[in-house]
């Protein structure tokens, strides 16, 4: 599916957060990426285009 990010590196995050989505060709949601975890985007994998399984952003979760 083709990827569309709602963040990048760097952006602080709450747990339940819309990340992005992957949508089709025809520009219908595929699935919708949400955050696990409150934290911080520590990288990004821009690839536009994405396998099932293939990495698109790590998170940092803070410490108390």
């Amino acid at each position: 599916g083709l990827l569309y990010l709602d963040v990048t590196y760097g952006d602080i995050v709450k747990k339940g957060q819309k990340l992005g989505e992957i949508r089709d060709l025809k520009g219908e949601m595929l699935e919708k990426l949400t955050a696990p975890l409150d934290g911080i985007v520590h990288a990004v994998f821009p690839k536009h285009v994405k396998q099932p399984g293939e990495l698109i952003l790590t998170l940092r979760k803070f410490l108390s």
